[in-house]
């Protein structure tokens, strides 16, 4: 496989085929329209503390450490019946000082980020949308189709994707797109999940009223390893997009994936759910569920096998409340288990890995310009096979942001 600064170059060439984000959170249509923002910039620094940032099992080996991190970010949006462009991006890194570091024996991490979109109207009836996201960091998020959450090392992530949206009537329309993502980790631990997709597909849908849509989809789906065996799926799916009411919508699929790996083939079914809730003062809720067949993390380098079945499921939620205009409170989890069965190697017992992550803040307003934030993360992951083995994990933190 091509190096990282490779990878890195070639993300930054596509950026003229816009971005965006293609969380398992976005799933639920946006609520209301979209609004212009003119370019902001922040500065932000942090100082935490740690308890096992490298999620080590093994307890004499875990090390807790002090931290403190930095970036800089730029944020636009602009949105027209024609155009629309947005972007934000992050440069920094965190800075560990432990005596074993933040894990494998790391001081220094990255911390950057790249989210772009761009979308173009060809006539009232037709829009093209591109789209870029790069992560560089040590932790990408799990609705991201990341499989661990510790500091194995920083994880470059990308996800470029172009697609065409043509009605045929005031009711029906059609779709079609092409994704190209992945996940490499520079660490020695994450290193057999390295991992590439190549994705195509279209869907109808079909506009019931101003409120519910129903939809249908179908795609072919290319996963290439690093270090195991690759797969192929075809996915088809049904289900349908609400308006519950202003400030509300969800969204509701379910459909079958017809999986080839290891010269084997399986047919699973497939589920996602998603909620959406903005409301302009109070609550502000975002949920998803999502379950499929994976090929993640299946690589087995002490048995130098794989798992061929790696059912999935992923969920996670976010909440913020606001106390006042000053005042805001977060809230948060995320969860993943993976039922991994059909080895390669008779040596290798069926497992299971779970992991859950609720996290709490709050964010406050000194002035217009300076915002200071508390929080903290906890993290439970455990693993079954042949015996059970776990870690648990508890990060806290506390900062200030400039923005101007």
């Amino acid at each position: 496989m091509r190096s990282l600064f490779l990878r890195l170059v070639f993300v930054s060439g596509v950026l003229s085929s816009g971005a965006s984000a293609l969380s398992l959170y976005d799933a639920a249509p946006l609520v209301g329209l979209p609004e212009s923002s003119v370019a902001h910039y922040s500065v932000s620094t942090q100082v935490g503390y740690d308890t096992n940032p490298q999620g080590t099992t093994y307890k004499p080996a875990q090390s807790e450490s002090m931290y403190v991190s930095a970036n800089v970010s730029t944020r636009y949006a602009e949105y027209e019946s024609v155009d629309r462009l947005s972007y934000h991006a992050r440069l920094g890194g965190t800075r560990y000082f432990g005596d074993r570091g933040g894990g494998e024996g790391r001081r220094y991490y990255a911390d950057c980020a790249l989210v772009a979109e761009l979308s173009h109207a060809f006539s009232a009836m037709s829009r093209y949308t591109g789209s870029v996201r790069v992560t560089y960091s040590p932790e990408p998020s799990y609705d991201d189709a990341i499989s661990r959450q510790s500091r194995s090392g920083d994880t470059l992530s990308w996800t470029l994707d172009n697609g065409y949206h043509q009605a045929i009537d005031s009711r029906w329309s059609w779709n079609v797109s092409g994704t190209y993502s992945g996940t490499e980790y520079s660490g020695e631990r994450g290193r057999y999940d390295n991992r590439q997709y190549l994705s195509a597909g279209g869907g109808l849908q079909y506009r019931d009223s101003d409120l519910l849509t129903y939809t249908s989809s179908i795609s072919y789906r290319e996963e290439l390893r690093e270090y195991g065996l690759n797969s192929r799926s075809a996915f088809f799916s049904v289900g349908f997009q609400r308006s519950l009411d202003p400030m509300s919508s969800c969204s509701f699929s379910v459909g079958v994936q017809g999986k080839t790996i290891g010269g084997s083939s399986q047919a699973n079914p497939t589920l996602n759910v998603a909620y959406r809730r903005v409301v302009t003062e109070g609550l502000s809720v975002n949920w998803y569920l999502a379950f499929s067949n994976e090929n993640i993390d299946s690589y087995d380098s002490y048995s130098n096998g794989s798992y061929r079945d790696c059912a999935t499921w992923r969920s996670g939620a976010t909440a913020s409340y606001t106390l006042s205009p000053d005042v805001q409170f977060t809230f948060g989890f995320q969860t993943m288990l993976t039922q991994y069965s059909d080895a390669t190697n008779r040596a290798m017992n069926d497992a299971t890995k779970y992991t859950i992550m609720p996290n709490v803040g709050m964010r406050y307003r000194f002035t217009p310009h300076l915002v200071g934030n508390i929080g903290s993360e906890y993290t439970y992951y455990r693993y079954d096979r042949e015996r059970r083995t776990s870690y648990t994990r508890v990060r806290v933190y506390s900062g200030l942001t400039y923005e101007f």
